[in-house]
Formats: structure tokens, C-alpha cells, sequence
């Protein structure tokens, strides 16, 4: 794909940049109203398009699309909002609307699926769209004249550099940076950036479905992440597929130890056998026995009212 000065022409005003820009800050805006500016909580993310990996997991596949538009505080907005103007529309003036928009659309899911995949959050705002465009852009000026930044040696080390301080950030903060998104999305903009180049449109339109399909499977088959087993574990437990979901609830907890809603599914679940072998040998008049299994609940819950009554009861 080629530019030449009239189509530069034709392209100048980047409505595709202007719409990103405009959507970014109003669902911002929204989204702190609702929160009246204090800690946006999980709930409000999801309304607002930004499910957590469970809730993909469980269905919300939409999420790895929509929750490149939030952005959890000004400063990050601001980050990506002054990427998307540098790098965005210096593309959109060169390739137009149409292909812009594919392009951009395309690496939002791309990147939060990589993010997903990666860790056990999909992440949010435009970082990784943004690096994507960065990877592009860098490619395609090794042999295009057009798409060389006017301060590429300034603007290269800082977009770097950012990164860099953004992994610092994630090994001292335990992750709070989607920094698997933004190398995923500098690797995906230099790969389109590649395949357009070099391969007929038929040929890059079959490798990026291709990839497209490839990341997708993550979305509904990720045995690597705690947070699929969870959602696994949780859709067996609605169905009361018990044995499959105490399985997969460990399974959560071998591959994070921290996973809490794993660990207390499971303790719901063994204080509710436990309560219908205590019921049924009180009814029995075996009272040593549901002694002791009383006792084993209150041992997991210490708080159960229920085995306290029944503990009570017995003579």
C-alpha cells in the first residue's frame, strides 16, 4: 500500500483519531460520575465495557474489544490520547478512514486477548493499540519515505523508554500495567506493517483472520490460567457438576495460590457436604458422629450459625 501526495491530501483531517479521542474521554468522563470520582469498582467496569478475564471466560467475549475505550485515570488517558495523535493519525493520514479503523479495531482485540493470555487480566485502554501503531510505523519507514516521523529519534527511545518503566512498574507493583498488551501490540503493528507491504491483499487479509482465529482461542481455551479454571469451576458448580468443579477450583489454586474466590468455592463446597452428612446422622441419632463433623465445619467456618444450632442440639 502506497501513498502518494493526494491521497495525503484527501486523508488530512484523521476522523477515525478524532472519534477514538472523543469516546476515550466521554466514557472517562461518564465512568468517574458514576464512581463520583472516587475508586472505580469492578462492577462499573464491566457496565461500562470492561469485564473482568472471569467474566470473558464466562461468556463477555466482547470485553477484549470494548475495554480498549476505558481508561482508569487521567494520567493513563492522557498517555494514550498523546500516542494515538502522534502515531494514530500520522496513519490515518497516509492510509485513510477505512483502513485506519480495521487496522486500529483489529489490534484492540489482538493485544487484549495477548493480555488475557498473558496474565490474568485483559486489561484496559488504548496502550497496546497505541504500540501497534508505533511497530507499524516503524516498519513501514525502513522503506517508505512518508512514514518516517519528523522526531523519530527523539519519539523512538521515549515510546521505549516508557515501556521500560512501565515493566519496572509491574515487577515493583504486581502488575497493574498492561505491559503484555503493549509489546504484543508493537509485535502485531510490525507484522501488519510487513504483510501489507510485501503480500497481496488476498494473502494479508487470510494471515491477519488467521491470527485473528489463533488469538481467539485463548478467549475459550486457556489451561494455563487460573482464572479459566475459576470459571470453569464456577459454571460446573451451577450446574451441580460437583466433582468437576472442586477439580477445577484446585486446579485455579495450583496456578495461583492467591486466587481467593477459588479457594472459597471450595470451602462452600466441602461445608455443604459436610452439612448433609451432619443432618443426616443427627436424624440418625448417631450423635458422636455428627459431633464431630459439626465441629469440621466449624473449623472451616467458625462463623456457621447452622452447625452451632445443631452442635447445641445434641445431647
Amino acid at each position: 500500500m502506497s501513498v502518494n501526495n493526494q491521497q495525503l491530501n484527501n486523508y488530512k483531517t484523521p476522523w477515525f483519531t478524532w472519534f477514538l479521542t472523543l469516546l476515550s474521554i466521554t466514557i472517562f468522563i461518564l465512568i468517574n460520575i458514576k464512581s463520583d470520582f472516587k475508586e472505580i469498582s469492578i462492577e462499573t467496569y464491566t457496565e461500562f465495557g470492561a469485564p473482568a478475564a472471569i467474566d470473558i471466560y464466562q461468556g463477555q467475549i466482547w470485553g477484549v474489544f470494548t475495554n480498549s475505550f476505558i481508561h482508569s485515570h487521567w494520567i493513563q488517558l492522557s498517555l494514550n490520547l498523546i500516542g494515538l495523535w502522534v502515531f494514530g493519525a500520522f496513519i490515518e493520514r497516509r492510509i485513510g478512514f477505512i483502513h485506519y479503523m480495521l487496522f486500529g479495531l483489529f489490534t484492540s482485540i489482538i493485544t487484549s486477548e495477548w493480555q488475557l493470555a498473558l496474565s490474568t487480566d485483559p486489561g484496559i485502554g488504548l496502550s497496546g493499540v497505541v504500540y501497534a501503531f508505533l511497530g507499524y510505523i516503524f516498519i513501514r519507514s525502513f522503506e517508505q519515505p512518508e512514514f518516517k516521523l519528523k522526531y523519530r529519534k527523539f519519539i523512538y527511545p521515549i515510546s521505549f523508554l516508557i515501556l521500560i518503566i512501565c515493566y519496572i512498574v509491574n515487577m515493583m507493583l504486581h502488575g497493574i500495567i498492561a505491559t503484555e498488551a503493549m509489546v504484543s501490540g508493537f509485535i502485531t503493528g510490525t507484522i501488519v506493517a510487513y504483510v501489507i507491504r510485501h503480500l497481496s491483499s488476498t494473502k494479508y487479509y487470510l494471515i491477519f483472520t488467521l491470527l485473528m482465529g489463533l488469538c481467539s482461542i485463548s478467549v475459550f481455551y486457556a489451561p494455563w490460567s487460573s482464572e479459566w479454571y475459576l470459571a470453569r469451576g464456577l459454571h460446573y458448580h451451577d450446574v451441580k457438576k460437583y466433582e468437576l468443579a472442586k477439580e477445577n477450583y484446585q486446579k485455579a489454586i495450583e496456578l495461583l495460590p492467591e486466587n481467593i474466590l477459588a479457594k472459597e468455592n471450595l470451602k462452600i463446597m466441602e461445608v455443604d457436604n459436610l452439612s448433609d452428612r451432619a443432618y443426616h446422622f443427627h436424624a440418625l441419632k448417631k450423635y458422636n458422629t455428627a459431633r464431630k463433623i459439626y465441629k469440621k465445619i466449624l473449623k472451616i467456618d467458625p462463623t456457621n450459625e447452622w452447625a452451632k444450632e445443631g452442635l447445641a442440639e445434641l445431647p
